[in-house]
C-alpha cells in the first residue's frame, strides 16, 4: 500500500534544494540526534519549504522524495493514523519520558495541551477525554493548509517509517525540552538516521512545526 511504499523512500540530494536563510538562524545548536556524527548546529541546512499551511508534510515529502507534490497524502495518512491509534496517541510515550526533563513541573494534562490546535485545546478542557481530542484533532488536520500541531509530528513518525527530531528553536520556556526531542515511531523505524524537522516562528512557535 501507500504507506508501505513510502517507508521505503529518502532523499539524499540535498544539495540541490533551495535552502531557507531565516530558518538557517534559527536552527539550534543543541540538536543531538542519536547517531549523528558531528552533533550540533553546523552539520544542518535548512532546506526552504511553502509556507501555506502545510509545512509540516511539504518537509516530509521533501526527505521522501525532494519535492512537495505529492504532500496531501501524507497529510491523509497522518489523519487516519491518529484516528485510528487514539488510545496510543493520548498516551503518547513523549508524555511519560517528558516527566523525567526540565519541564517536569509542567503538568502532564498542560503538556497534553500545548500538543493540540487551539480549537480542540478548548474542547479537552471541557470534556477532559484525551482519546476523544486526539480523533478531532485526527479530523481537523485533514483540512488543506491547516496549521499542524505536536500530535501530527508524532503520527507522522509512524507514517514515514523513521523517528523524527523535532527541532525548537532557542527559549527560555520550560516546555521547550519536550518539543525539542526525537520522536520515536510507534511502530519500528525503517531508516537508521532520523529525519530533522524544525519548527516555525510563523504563529505561535509552540503550534507549528514547519519545514
Amino acid at each position: 500500500n501507500e504507506q508501505r511504499q513510502l517507508r521505503k523512500l529518502c532523499f539524499f540530494n540535498w544539495e540541490a534544494l533551495a535552502k531557507d536563510a531565516v530558518g538557517q538562524n534559527l536552527i539550534p545548536d543543541d540538536i543531538f540526534v542519536s547517531r549523528s556524527k558531528i552533533p550540533g548546529k553546523d552539520e544542518f541546512d535548512a532546506i526552504k519549504t511553502s509556507g501555506d499551511g502545510n509545512c509540516l508534510y511539504h518537509s516530509a515529502f521533501l526527505i521522501l522524495v525532494g519535492n512537495e507534490d505529492l504532500h496531501l497524502l501524507s497529510r491523509l495518512l497522518t489523519a487516519i493514523e491518529l484516528f485510528l491509534h487514539g488510545s496510543y496517541y493520548a498516551r503518547h510515550p513523549k508524555f511519560l519520558s517528558g516527566m523525567k526533563s526540565p519541564s517536569a513541573d509542567v503538568p502532564e494534562d498542560i503538556m497534553f495541551t500545548l500538543c493540540l490546535s487551539d480549537t480542540e485545546m478548548k474542547m479537552w478542557e471541557s470534556t477532559k477525554c484525551r482519546e476523544d481530542a486526539i480523533k478531532r484533532e485526527a479530523a481537523t488536520g485533514c483540512r488543506v493548509s491547516k496549521w499542524s500541531v505536536m500530535v501530527h509530528l508524532m503520527a507522522l513518525t509512524n507514517v514515514i517509517g523513521r523517528s523524527i527530531f523535532s527541532a525548537f528553536p532557542k527559549d527560555c520556556s520550560k516546555t521547550r525540552p519536550f518539543f525539542h526531542d526525537e520522536i520515536i515511531p510507534r511502530e519500528c523505524s525503517f531508516h537508521a538516521d532520523p529525519a530533522v524537522i524544525l519548527w516555525s516562528r510563523d504563529g505561535s512557535p509552540n503550534t507549528h512545526p514547519a519545514g
